[in-house]
């Protein structure tokens, strides 16, 4: 099933197992206006793009972030090896094999070959080139293609705008003109680096380490390019740290699971170190109390003293 209706008919390339174990294969792809991107856990396999496949007049730039276990491809009579954290660049109109031993993980992208073809100088000398992990604007592009691999991120305006974002940090990683990194920078890469400081806030959110300098530190730049991001975001580091500590305490309070956490632990563990604080916060922006708010949470079977 896998080879004949979502190999060659969508992928428009040959698959087959490499290994006696049993085939397994976990895909997603997301559809965006002039982009497609995806994701895959995958086992031992052998992909091949034939002539016949290339026949199709797809005309798109393909990029290949090899996020774990050993990956090689191969363009021509050249074979490369893509390390864990690199990647390698490929265009769809031309024959490629690729073949992964053991277990691993990848994102990509295809983009189309026009978008890029006029900002980045001898595009099809890079291609089949390994891109290395080291590449400051392939992190940043990696984490963005799997931010857009959330099913929040099709949903959202960042849609319309993910081609442009992707065509953006593309040019810087490959190199462009100074005129087109300048926008590049502007656009795309300030985007993927406001949501990667998000991420990374979202992430940390318990903690008390999440100020400006802090994450400039982590994020490799200036106090003040922070600052301007989310200003462009119509919002403020401060704000945005704040309003989602709220929102994770609101999303606590109203659990089953952690109905017997105190409200006082629960303003704590989301990153607040003043209880008064929390509380006012709290109310001027619900509305109600956080006691409202677990009032207010329907009990579970197990929730009562009944029977205990």
């Amino acid at each position: 099933m896998y080879r004949e209706v979502l190999g060659r008919e969508l992928l428009r390339m040959d698959v087959e197992p490499v290994a006696d174990e049993p085939f397994r294969v976990d895909l997603s792809i997301h559809p965006f206006p002039g982009l497609t991107v995806m994701s895959a856990t995958t086992y031992a396999m052998r992909g091949q793009r034939t002539r016949e496949h290339t026949s199709d007049g797809v005309d798109t730039i393909g990029l290949v972030v090899n996020l774990r276990g050993p990956y090689t491809d191969q363009r021509g009579g050249a074979e490369v090896s893509i390390a864990p954290g690199d990647a390698i660049l490929f265009a769809a109109a031309e024959p490629r094999r690729s073949f992964r031993p053991y277990h691993g993980r990848m994102v990509g992208a295809n983009i189309r070959r026009a978008a890029l073809s006029g900002l980045i100088p001898h595009l099809d000398d890079r291609l089949s080139q390994v891109v290395p992990r080291s590449n400051a604007v392939l992190g940043l592009l990696t984490s963005y293609l799997s931010a857009l691999t959330d099913a929040r991120a099709q949903a959202s305006a960042l849609r319309e705008l993910a081609a442009t974002h992707v065509c953006d940090l593309f040019t810087l990683m490959l190199g462009t003109s100074p005129e087109a990194a300048r926008l590049a920078e502007a656009r795309g890469a300030a985007a993927a680096r406001l949501h990667a400081i998000k991420t990374d806030i979202l992430k940390n959110l318990g903690s008390r380490n999440l100020t400006l300098d802090a994450l400039a530190v982590r994020h490799r730049v200036t106090p003040r390019y922070i600052q301007r991001l989310f200003e462009h975001d119509s919002t403020s580091l401060t704000q945005f740290v704040l309003y989602e500590r709220l929102a994770r305490a609101h999303r606590l309070l109203g659990s089953a699971r952690d109905a017997r956490r105190t409200i006082s632990e629960i303003a704590f563990a989301v990153g607040f170190g003043d209880l008064s604080y929390f509380n006012r916060s709290f109310r001027r922006r619900y509305g109600m109390t956080p006691s409202d708010v677990r009032a207010l949470r329907p009990r579970a079977a197990d929730d009562s003293d009944s029977g205990a």
